[in-house]
C-alpha cells in the first residue's frame, strides 16, 4: 500500500513537473537576450547590462529620425528566438511611431535632449523581456 501510494505521488509529481515547463507556442524555448544593437538614424550603439556602448547619439530636434534594434545573444550573434510574431521594440522617452511592417523599427521624435529608453516586449505574455535600458540622446 505505502509502494503504490508513493509510485502514485511520483507520478502525480512528475505530470505537475513537465506541465510548468510548458512556454507559450509549446516550443520550450525562451530568447537568450544580452544586448540590443540600436540604429537611429546613421548612429549606431549597443545596449548590454555594462551600459551603452558606442555614441553619443544626435538628432534633429522636433525631425522623425529612424529607429530599428537588432537583439543578440551573449556570443554577439542575432537571437533567431526574437521573431517579430512574438515580439516588438519599445521606446518611451520619446515619440515612437512603430513601422507598420516591422515591429524592431520605427521613427522616433524629440523636441529636446533627453533620455530615451529601450525595450525588447514579448506580445504573447505581455511581458518586458529585455531592459529597459535608457539613452542620452541629444536632439540640436
Amino acid at each position: 500500500m505505502k509502494k503504490r501510494l508513493f509510485y502514485t505521488l511520483l507520478s502525480a509529481t512528475l505530470v505537475l513537473t513537465a506541465c510548468e515547463s510548458d512556454t507559450i507556442g509549446g516550443t520550450g524555448d525562451e530568447p537568450d537576450v544580452a544586448a540590443m544593437r540600436i540604429t537611429i538614424g546613421g548612429q549606431q550603439i549597443t545596449i548590454d547590462d555594462d551600459g551603452v556602448s558606442g555614441g553619443p547619439i544626435s538628432i534633429d530636434a522636433g525631425t522623425a529620425t529612424s529607429v530599428s534594434a537588432v537583439f543578440l545573444k551573449p556570443n554577439g550573434s542575432t537571437e533567431p528566438l526574437v521573431t517579430a510574431a512574438s515580439y516588438q521594440l519599445n521606446v518611451t522617452g520619446a515619440t515612437f511611431q512603430r513601422s507598420t511592417t516591422n515591429p524592431f523599427a520605427g521613427t522616433i521624435t524629440l523636441g529636446s535632449s533627453g533620455s530615451v529608453s529601450f525595450s525588447l516586449y514579448n506580445i504573447e505574455t505581455q511581458e518586458t523581456v529585455f531592459g529597459p535600458r535608457s539613452v542620452a540622446v541629444a536632439a540640436e
